[in-house]
C-alpha cells in the first residue's frame, strides 16, 4: 500500500477532528528507499500530469527535445 493510499484511509467524510500520518522511516531501510522513490515519482507526476503548471519553467525546450529524440 502506497503512502497515498494510507492517507487516504484515516480520513472519513463528514469527519470535524484532524487527522495526523506519521511516517517513521529508519536511515538505511527498504522503506526509507521506497518512500524516497514515492515521493520522487510524485513530485515528476505532478509536474507533467498538472496542467495549470507551465512546462518551460521545469523543463527547458531544448532537454525535452533530446527527451524525444
Amino acid at each position: 500500500m502506497t503512502n497515498q493510499q494510507a492517507l487516504a484511509r484515516v480520513y472519513r467524510n463528514r469527519q470535524k477532528k484532524n487527522c495526523f500520518a506519521y511516517r517513521l522511516i529508519a536511515t538505511g531501510t527498504i522503506e526509507k528507499n521506497s518512500f524516497q522513490q514515492q515521493s520522487h515519482k510524485q513530485s515528476l507526476s505532478s509536474y507533467v500530469v498538472d496542467s495549470a503548471e507551465d512546462v518551460e519553467r521545469h523543463f527547458s525546450l531544448d532537454s525535452l527535445r533530446k527527451l524525444f529524440q
